[in-house]
């Protein structure tokens, strides 16, 4: 990920069958270099096998060396207006991310429509226990 030849460009992901979501939004994770690409990779399979519900594409930043050595994950979803979807989708992600092993660099995660941060929520922070299951967007 950290290939000079492709300073500030993203490399996507994305599903034709979610083209119809609403997604004016984002979760946005952030890692370290040392992990981005193991991570990505991780993440790709995730997201093709169904387990992020109401996410219509991800993409994660590519940055050259001389760059900063963060990266960071879009999970495109929304529509922004539905507070309730958006922290569902983002307790979801909390979930996976969490069960999976990919810890960010944050403990956080941030929903951003624009330029404005919307919510956040905590690592941890996810589906009731009751509830822990994938839920349907």
């Amino acid at each position: 990920m950290t290939d000079p030849s492709f300073p500030g460009t993203w490399l996507f992901c994305y599903n034709k069958k979610f083209n119809l979501l609403n997604a004016d939004g984002r979760w946005m994770v952030f890692y370290n270099s040392s992990c981005i690409d193991k991570t990505w990779k991780k993440m790709k399979l995730l997201y093709q096998t169904n387990r992020f519900i109401g996410i219509k594409d991800i993409k994660v930043s590519c940055k050259s060396s001389s760059e900063q050595i963060d990266h960071v994950i879009i999970f495109s979803c929304g529509p922004s207006y539905n507070k309730e979807k958006i922290l569902r989708y983002g307790r979801n992600l909390s979930y996976v991310l969490r069960h999976e092993g990919l810890k960010p660099k944050s403990e956080k995660l941030y929903y951003k429509v624009g330029d404005e941060i919307k919510y956040s929520i905590h690592i941890g922070e996810d589906l009731p226990s009751s509830n822990n299951r994938l839920l349907e967007a």
